[in-house]
């Protein structure tokens, strides 16, 4: 594989003049300014190997040549030129490359083309050439045009990044050249599709003719089975009618022999219920009577209930009371206490200052004798003679006049200390007065507060009482209201139900049994949770119109009872027969075969009015719609007999139907009529209402009772919001006091307090203040004296030699310092003697013991009034507990009552159950009665039907006495009650309306009676049969195939006579048809085969793309992120026809979790996108690949990493040119080409190169 050498380019969009750029290097970068041109060298390349001008950034051509965009164009040409060499610039890697290599080496190709006006031309080594040798040359070197494997376009590596699977596909179709059958695949595709849309049109005229062939052959085969047939139904009409009138004969002999037995039962029975009636009668009188005790008894009852309601407020009201009382006393205790304990310390403090006063009484005493006894021990040493007295006495006078300056200086100092010392003392006794007044005030504050504390405890309770009270207030009131209103509302539910009860007529003896079968419900359902309940008390009608409709259907299953399985049938049936109650009819819903219900049966719309049964039928709970369908299955119902009888059996198919009289017509054809019977049947829906009525009745007569008991509860109301209204009246106050307490004792006795406070911190200073001066005097005083004493020395020295003392003032000191000193302490005492008896009298002045009365006079107040209100309120207690006493002892009465009530009740019930059973047996033997009657009313009508119905249906009946003439063919069916079940469709008369008298229906029963039918023609095997359901069976089969062969013959159609001809037709058509069939799939195999060959080399081309870049592509991308634990992948979404569909591309970048490429960062994808060019670039490589600014969004490290892949690569053979503005990118190439521009009119780009092969590290 070779290189690209040179590019020259000639007046080449923004390259003026020629320039040659090269040689190209195995990694060589393009490098220079935004808009310089590098893009313009790219736009070259791509030129020069042909593409197309909407490709290279120009609307036409002739722009290309430089200097045309602006109308100013170089010259009138532009070509580009690459010179391509197969000089090897790698080493090969194997024998067989290398050897390829070595024979074209030295081998250049030049490939130019060139623009001249509006056209190109192409050009190799010089030669002209067309445009597709000029492609296929380049194909000979690896260079693809329509797969650019030649370059990446500056932004197509984010464009790959973003492309979806779809698009991705693409691009592999283009770089497999799949693309290239793409048109040939389509169009052999379409062609196979017409083929074989041809062939199965051919097919189906094939199979249509099939049919038409397949029906001419039945139709001949049926024309002779339709005589069998007709031949069959008339001898099996024959066999039924002769049939039914045997067995009617017979019957009818023995229901009047029944009848005639029952008659004479019936009268020993009624005359045994007469008599049980009377003792009934007798009973019910003893019962009322103690009802009317029981209601007087009653009424007294509801007088004491009202007193007590009366009593039980006033007990509340006065127990309330009572705790208020003890409440307040608990506070007086506490306030009671709190002031002895103060009178306690008052009378401490007191003896405290008594004693105290004594004890300085004492010691006062015992100080004067001891100074006493010092002056007698004094006066014995020191005692002067007359003559030194009088000496001392001249000398003194002396000292004083030689001494008056410092003498007068003295006694001012004096007079002074001695104001300042009286000032001292005032003050001192202004402070302990301060200190007195607050201890005073503070004990008058604790006592306010101990009150108002107090108070606050008082207040609390109140409120506490208060919200108690008012819960209770609106519990009440909503509870008496909410009763009024449904007092209200059960008094209207009640008068309605008793109006609806009024109106309702019901059997009471089947009353009396439906009870019977509910209580056998309720210990079901008690016992077995599987009970569901009997199936009429689970349903209901939508409307009373259709209840002798439901009730004819449903039958028996009215009182099956449904249960969720079998097992509970089962169980219950045990239950059952242990305690010896009458057997029932069980429906499990997971056993029962419930049909399935046909919804096309809705949509019929004539005749009017029609609806499925079921429909009409209210159920609950759903569950128990399976048993219902069991009952009614897909009956339907009409309005009219008619209506009934023409949807029945009027159209191609029957149906069961019912009519709104309870007229039943089934798909067999037997029919069966309302009766009065059904109609008595029928009142149990009634009964059912009454029943739920009656039950409601009674909840709403002991809901009332209770009502009424709570509306009694408005006079307790009452007082329980007088005693709330005292209470907030009581706590209004208290707040006010509180309030008050607050606000003017309180806090006047706190400012009071600080302002004490205020006034004793300024004594302090003052006698601060003295007493310094009082100090500083003393001093002076001191320094006068020794002065003063220096001349009394002088003056008394002799005689201080004569009496033996050093100085004067010693003799002085001991006689006059004792003296002072005593006067001193005596002052210490009396001082100490009026402090102690000042507040001796202040603390006798303070009554602390009035406040200790007050609370003690208080609380025996409270006292006597809790004693009061005991009393009141054991009265109360003791009414109140009289009253339930005597309630209680009526109640007693009551039930005393009652159970002689229930005795009696019991006793009646036994008669009850006696006169039920005997009207039961009555009343059956009644039913029994009318049944035989309407049985024999029933045959006679049946033989009569039978009769006419033959005449009517021409079968001529084998007689041995009378004519087919002798049946009147007048309809007598309205007229009967009802008709058994086992009477067919064709033995009945129409339903229209008869108007014939009772007198002419004897006639014709008695003409009827004289006819003698023939039956030697009766099938000996239908004359031997004794049992009911056998007969019943035998005749079903036998109209049951009279209605088969009429429903096969009315689905038959006339037979065509000219069937031979028409099949020989057919034949014809078949014949012609499959020829077609065979052309037309024979080109449809040989489109097929086309389309697969050329779907297959399609296949082939893209899955080899696939394969060799799916293979590549994980190793590419873990060499450029330089990271093992890099992973990319393809994944076909078509794996039959990829082509057709998407490809996904996934990559996990190193040490992150797997994310969709639309998450991955702007780095990684477009490394990403790299690793899939290069992938592509791979598969069928060109010998350079272009890169345009693939690095714009790389960060640094990726960047590196690229370069580094690239240089890797490019030493095994790929030559890269890249076109970058990053130096982290291009520093890693092995040639640098500097593109740079020159302003001009027209901006000019010009080339510099550098081989950095050529520059070493240093």
């Amino acid at each position: 594989m070779g290189y690209l050498k040179y590019i020259e380019l000639e007046n080449f969009k923004s390259y003026k003049g020629t320039i040659k750029i090269g040689p190209f290097k195995s990694f060589t970068a393009i490098i220079g300014p935004n808009g310089s041109g590098k893009s313009n060298m790219m736009d070259a390349v791509s030129f020069v190997l042909g593409e197309s001008t909407k490709n290279l950034r120009v609307k036409k051509l002739s722009d290309l040549i430089h200097g045309a965009p602006i109308g100013k164009p170089a010259s009138n040409r532009a070509s580009v030129s690459f010179v391509y060499s197969y000089e090897q610039i790698s080493a090969a890697s194997d024998e067989e490359s290398r050897q390829a290599v070595e024979d074209d080496i030295g081998k250049e190709t030049k490939f130019t083309r060139t623009v001249a006006g509006s056209s190109s031309e192409y050009r190799i080594d010089g030669k002209v050439t067309n445009s597709i040798d000029y492609q296929n040359e380049l194909e000979k070197i690896g260079i693809y045009l329509k797969a650019k494997n030649f370059l990446v376009y500056q932004g197509q590596v984010e464009s790959i990044a973003i492309k979806n699977a779809k698009e991705i596909t693409q691009v592999f179709e283009e770089i497999s050249r799949s693309i290239e059958l793409k048109e040939e695949y389509e169009k052999l595709k379409t062609e196979m599709e017409k083929a074989e849309h041809e062939t199965q049109t051919n097919f189906q005229k094939k199979r249509g003719v099939a049919a038409q062939k397949k029906e001419a052959r039945l139709e001949k085969e049926e024309a002779e089975k339709y005589q069998r047939l007709r031949h069959e139904m008339h001898e099996q009409e024959l066999q039924l009618r002769l049939f039914q009138l045997y067995y009617n004969e017979k019957s009818t002999v023995d229901v009047n022999d029944e009848l005639d037995t029952k008659k004479s039962e019936i009268k020993s029975l009624e005359s045994k219920r007469d008599k049980v009636d009377e003792e009934i009668r007798e009973k019910k009188k003893l019962q009322g009577q103690k009802n009317r005790e029981i209601s007087k008894l009653d009424e007294k009852i509801k007088e004491l209930e009202i007193n007590l309601a009366r009593k039980k407020p006033q007990f509340i009201k006065a127990k309330e009371n009572s705790s208020h009382i003890l409440k307040k006393m608990d506070t007086l205790k506490t306030c009671r206490d709190s002031a002895l304990k103060a009178n306690e310390a008052h009378l401490n403090e007191i003896r405290q200052i008594e004693e105290d006063l004594k004890n300085l009484e004492r010691e006062k005493l015992e100080f004067e004798k001891s100074v006493e006894q010092e002056y007698l021990s004094q006066g014995i040493s020191l005692e002067l003679r007359e003559s030194q007295m009088t000496e001392y006495q001249r000398l003194k006078e002396l000292v004083a006049q030689q001494n008056t300056q410092f003498q007068d200086q003295l006694d001012g100092l004096l007079r002074e200390q001695k104001l300042d010392q009286d000032r001292l003392d005032n003050e001192m006794r202004k402070r302990n007065d301060a200190n007195m007044k607050i201890k005073q005030k503070e004990y008058e504050l604790e006592e306010q507060k101990l009150k108002l504390n107090k108070l606050v405890e008082y207040i609390n309770n109140t409120e506490t009482q208060i919200n108690q009270q008012k819960q209770l207030e609106i519990q009440m009131n909503e509870e008496i209201e909410k009763a009024k209103v449904l007092c209200v509302e059960y008094e209207n539910e009640y008068a309605k139900i008793v109006n609806e009860i009024g109106d309702a007529r019901v059997d009471k003896s089947e009353s009396t049994r439906n009870q019977k079968k509910a209580e056998t419900i309720e210990q079901l359902k008690k016992k077995f949770p599987g009970v569901y309940g009997r199936l009429i008390d689970h349903c209901e009608p939508v409307h009373r119109k259709y209840q002798l409709a439901i009730t004819k259907v449903m039958g028996k299953s009215m009182d099956a009872i449904v249960v969720d399985c079998a097992k509970t049938a089962r169980e219950c049936i045990q239950f059952m027969k242990e305690q010896r109650i009458q057997s029932e009819t069980f429906y499990p819903l997971d056993f029962i075969d419930a049909p399935t219900l046909d919804e096309r049966l809705r949509e019929i719309r004539d005749p009017k009015n029609t609806k499925m049964l079921i429909d009409v039928i209210k159920f609950n709970p759903p569950q128990i719609k399976r048993a219902l369908l069991f009952a009614v299955g897909n009956c339907l119902v009409c309005e009219s007999d008619e209506d009934a009888r023409n949807l029945a059996f009027g159209g191609s198919k029957r149906h069961k139907v019912v009519s709104l009289d309870g007229t039943l017509f089934q798909k067999s054809g037997l029919i069966s009529g309302g009766s009065f019977e059904l109609r008595q049947k029928a009142k149990r829906w009634d009964e059912k209402q009454m029943e739920s009525l009656r039950r409601r009745k009674d909840h709403l007569t002991e809901q009332l009772k209770e009502q009424i008991k709570i509306k009694r509860k408005e006079p307790e109301l009452g007082d329980l919001r007088a005693n709330l209204k005292g209470l907030e009246y009581r706590l209004k106050y208290s707040k006010q006091n509180q309030d008050k307490a607050e606000r003017d004792q309180i806090l006047k006795l706190e400012k009071e307090l600080e302002q004490t406070k205020r006034e004793n911190v300024g004594h302090d200073p003052k006698i601060k203040d003295i007493a310094d001066r009082i100090q500083q005097r003393s001093i002076e005083i001191k320094n006068i004296k020794q002065d003063s004493n220096k001349i009394e020395d002088e003056v008394f020295k002799d005689f201080c030699q004569e009496i033996g003392v050093d100085n004067i003032r010693i003799y002085e000191e001991r006689e006059l310092a004792g003296q002072q000193e005593t006067v001193r302490e005596r002052m210490a005492f009396k001082e100490k003697e009026t402090r102690l008896k000042t507040q001796l009298d202040f603390e006798k002045s303070r009554d602390t013991l009035k406040s200790y009365n007050k609370w003690e006079k208080d609380l025996k107040e409270n006292e006597k009034e809790l004693v009061k209100l005991k009393k009141e309120e054991d009265s109360l207690q003791e009414s109140i507990c009289d009253i339930e006493k005597q309630i209680e002892s009526k109640k007693s009465e009551i039930e005393e009552i009652k159970s002689e009530a229930t005795d009696h009740e019991v006793d009646l019930n036994e008669l009850k159950k006696k006169l039920f059973s005997h009207n039961k047996e009555v009343n059956d033997f009644r039913k029994k009665i009318n049944s035989i009657e309407a049985k024999i009313m029933d045959k006679k009508l049946e033989r009569h039907a039978i009769l006419k119905n033959s005449k009517l249906d021409l079968i001529d009946l084998p007689m041995i006495i009378g004519s087919m003439d002798d049946i009147n063919e007048e309809d007598l069916a309205s007229q009967a009650p009802q008709h058994s079940d086992n009477t067919s469709e064709s033995s009945k008369a129409p339903s229209t309306l008869n108007t014939l008298s009772t007198q002419d229906q004897t006639v014709i029963f008695e003409k009827e009676a004289r006819i003698k039918i023939d039956y030697k023609q009766l099938d000996t095997e239908f004359l031997d049969i004794d049992s009911e359901d056998d007969i019943e069976k035998t005749e079903l089969r036998i109209a049951s195939r009279v209605n088969e062969l009429k429903e096969i013959l009315q689905n038959f159609q006339i037979p065509n006579q000219r069937v031979d001809e028409k099949l020989d037709t057919v034949t014809e058509m078949w014949e012609s048809t499959t020829a077609e069939f065979d052309k037309a799939r024979l080109q449809a195999k040989k489109a097929r085969s086309s389309f697969m060959k050329i779907k297959q080399e399609r296949y082939d081309r893209f899955i080899k793309c696939f394969d060799h870049i799916n293979s590549r592509i994980d190793e590419i991308y873990k060499s450029l992120c330089m990271n093992q634990g890099a992973q990319a992948s393809l994944v076909l979404e078509n794996v039959e026809e990829p082509y057709s569909e998407g490809i996904i591309y996934n990559c996990v970048a190193p040490g992150k979790r797997f994310r969709q490429m639309d998450n991955l960062s702007g780095g990684e994808k477009t490394v990403a996108a790299l690793a899939l060019l290069f992938a592509i670039r791979s598969f069928n490589p060109s010998p350079f690949f272009v890169l345009d600014e693939v690095d714009a969004a790389l960060d640094n490290t990726n960047i590196s990493k690229v370069a580094n892949y690239i240089k890797d690569q490019s030493r095994e053979g790929l030559q890269c040119i890249v076109i970058s503005l990053k130096e982290e990118f291009f520093q890693h190439s092995d040639a640098l080409i500097g593109v740079y521009p020159i302003a001009d009119e027209c901006i000019a780009s010009k080339i510099l190169s550098l081989d950095l092969t050529e520059i070493t590290e240093e």
